[in-house]
């Protein structure tokens, strides 16, 4: 009966230290949340990591936002101290400061803000594989499975192509490259998903004209003129025989909205990409074509 007792005091001490205590932000990350593209994920959570000892960097984590809070975390000796027949206390060592972790020991991982204050305490087994202990999963998961999705240049189109006439409209649209992204990454136990999404295509025409369409509607040769339209057109006013190389660079710059979800119901987003390519087209004058 007395060993029960005793196993159960020291649970509950462990069930103590090994609750996570996390600060809650004061928003200031939400505000900033269209800061150089990038979204918020959680207040409060870190946008860089360091893990430290006394002899310096375990490990460190910087992710691909900008001025977000940094915290610093190390690993504290713990003692389990009989202070009666029946009970166990931990005491941790904070005096002795961060520690070199031995694989399979237990220690406590604290983390500090910029500020010096005490973000996260949590009790658990040193794990080599993972020096973080599970700090930041989410932002980490989120940040490399971000990096992992590979968004090529659009291929862009028109009709008529490569020559123009002057006075008659052109149409533009994408033919490839118009499609949702996905990257999956994992952390431990925590999984996220991000997504780039195509939410529109800004054109430049090379000759002052800037205009912002979808993906457009490709034009086709074998229907009549008349029962086919597209929102995504342009007519060049002049035409481009005293330009350079007597053309014109047309340029189409795809967006994508990102966003992402974890495994552990948390989503939010990661503002927007983009990718661009490049074609050159000339412009003719029709009266000399007629003549």
């Amino acid at each position: 009966m007395r060993t029960l007792k005793r196993l159960a005091s020291l649970l509950f001490v462990l069930a103590a230290i090994t609750a996570t205590v996390v600060v809650p932000g004061d928003g200031a990350d939400a505000e900033g949340s269209d800061r150089s593209g990038y979204g918020t994920i959680t207040d409060g959570s870190p946008e860089a990591v360091v893990i430290v000892d006394q002899a310096g960097t375990i490990a460190s984590w910087s992710g691909t936002r900008r001025g977000g809070a940094r915290w610093t975390c190390g690993y504290y000796t713990v003692d389990a101290m009989q202070t009666s027949p029946l009970d166990f206390v931990l005491a941790v060592r904070w005096f002795d400061g961060p520690v070199a972790p031995v694989a399979g020991f237990f220690y406590v991982l604290a983390c500090d803000d910029e500020a010096g204050n005490r973000v996260r305490s949590t009790y658990l087994q040193y794990n080599p594989g993972d020096p973080f202990g599970g700090v930041a999963a989410v932002e980490r998961a989120v940040d490399e499975a971000r990096r992992r999705i590979e968004l090529e240049p659009p291929v862009l189109a028109m009709n008529p192509s490569p020559t123009q006439l002057a006075g008659i409209p052109t149409w533009f649209w994408i033919s490839e490259g118009w499609t949702d992204r996905w990257a999956t990454a994992s952390i431990g136990s925590v999984s996220t998903t991000v997504r780039a999404r195509p939410i529109g295509v800004l054109w430049d025409f090379g000759d002052g004209t800037r205009i912002i369409c979808d993906r457009g509607v490709a034009y086709d040769v074998w229907r009549h003129p008349r029962d086919q339209s597209s929102s995504c057109t342009h007519a060049y006013e002049r035409t481009t025989v005293g330009e350079p190389f007597g053309a014109v660079l047309v340029t189409a710059t795809l967006h994508w909205a990102i966003d992402w979800w974890s495994s552990g119901g948390e989503y939010g987003t990661l503002g927007t990409l983009s990718r661009s390519s490049n074609a050159v087209t000339r412009v003719l004058e029709a009266q000399a074509l007629v003549r």
